[in-house]
């Protein structure tokens, strides 16, 4: 039975890294953290957690801070993740699996996150971050550091593994890392002009940072590029951002729809989809936007590349059918996600529960919504009038 190293570069990730080490369960036979000049208590919670934490001088070189983690690991397999990166619950069991095979190098699959209100993109990048621990294979290049070619050289092959790491930097990491990668990403990318991975991973953060030119000219890049490393999906859910962008400058429907088909040609995308839905509410295309956000509920049922907050949907889908005079319909959405509820389509359940002097139905919607907000005067004067007038005061 082999033994599992995992292997982690960190600076004041004192709030993510419990996530990312509770995330192991119990096959980490060590867990070694590189310290490269926290302030915060990284090294604290480290350690409270059962790693073994060593101090680095970080001198914005990705590859020497891992070939340091090499040295420094001792189990027979050294799996890489960062403080923002999470395995999935039904992933263990085949991390389980690859620290007992025979092989030497696995690649993995990165879901980057993308953070939507309704429709959460998920990006897959391939990553090699699994191999046995040996002095002779070393990573290469200050950023996308590889160890692909140190690998060759020694006669290795990369096996493709069905191991999911989910990648949470672009939704719940910190803007300063992504200012400090952006930083370092942009002085390799003036030597490096086409490197299309540094490319898209600039601009996916400069889009989660809200700085939408930037964002675009990295990813338009990408689109234009016949790069292996913007696979289908990838290329798919890219095309559908280049796709918000213009109906957000509002360029015109038909830039717009362009550029959201092209996505859907791709593949099922449920975020293009939804773009869509947008424009044609935009448009007064109700009917339309409706037979769009129903695809997107119907879609996501077996869709592992976007992932969908019903609540907000509903409350779209809602909103839409009361624009049509549809209240039945609004309202079954309102009880359908009592399952999964959002501010707005709770709201829209008491409110319609109220016109029809279904005060106790009423009542709990409007508690639910109360629950999920820090407080809302319009609501609470709603909560007060339903309870006196169920108890008949």
């Amino acid at each position: 039975m082999g033994t599992l190293s995992v292997c982690c570069i960190a600076k004041n990730e004192a709030k993510l890294l419990p996530g990312m080490i509770s995330s192991l369960g119990t096959l980490a036979d060590e867990i070694v953290v590189l310290d490269c000049g926290s302030t915060d208590k990284t090294e604290e919670v480290a350690v409270r957690m059962g790693a073994r934490v060593h101090a680095f001088d970080w001198e914005d070189d990705f590859s020497e801070a891992r070939n340091a983690l090499i040295d420094l690991a001792t189990c027979d397999w050294l799996l890489f993740l960062d403080a923002d990166e999470r395995l999935r619950p039904k992933d263990l069991r085949k991390l389980e699996d690859m620290k007992n095979s025979s092989e030497r190098m696995y690649s993995v699959t990165i879901h980057n996150i993308l953070p939507h209100r309704v429709v959460e993109s998920i990006v897959p990048l391939p990553s090699v971050r699994m191999f046995r621990r040996d002095r002779e294979v070393r990573f290469e290049g200050r950023v996308n550091e590889s160890i692909a070619k140190s690998a060759r050289k020694a006669g290795w092959e990369v096996t493709k593994s069905k191991l999911c790491i989910q990648h949470m930097g672009f939704s719940q990491g910190k803007r300063m890392r992504r200012i400090r990668n952006r930083r370092i990403f942009e002085s390799v990318l003036r030597a490096e002009a086409t490197e299309v991975w540094l490319r898209l991973h600039l601009g996916l953060a400069y889009y989660i940072d809200e700085e939408f030119d930037k964002a675009e000219e990295h990813l338009q890049a990408c689109i234009s590029s016949n790069s292996e490393t913007v696979d289908g999906v990838t290329r798919s859910i890219v095309q559908s951002i280049l796709a918000e962008f213009s109906l957000n400058k509002k360029e015109g429907s038909i830039s717009t729809r362009s550029a959201a088909l092209k996505a859907l040609q791709l593949t099922n995308n449920l975020y293009a989809e939804y773009i869509l839905a947008r424009l044609d509410l935009r448009d007064g295309h109700i009917e339309n936007a409706i037979k769009h956000l129903t695809n997107i509920d119907t879609g996501s049922l077996n869709n592992a590349h976007f992932k969908v907050n019903r609540g907000e949907l509903y409350a779209d889908l809602a909103k839409a059918h009361l624009k049509l005079q549809q209240v039945d319909k609004a309202m079954q959405y309102a009880e359908l996600a009592m399952d999964s509820p959002a501010y707005d389509i709770m709201f829209i359940g008491g409110y319609l529960s109220e016109q029809k002097k279904q005060y106790k139905k009423a009542l709990e919607f409007y508690e639910v919504a109360e629950s999920l907000t820090d407080g809302s005067t319009e609501l609470n004067t709603r909560i007060k009038r339903c309870k006196k007038v169920i108890s008949g005061a």
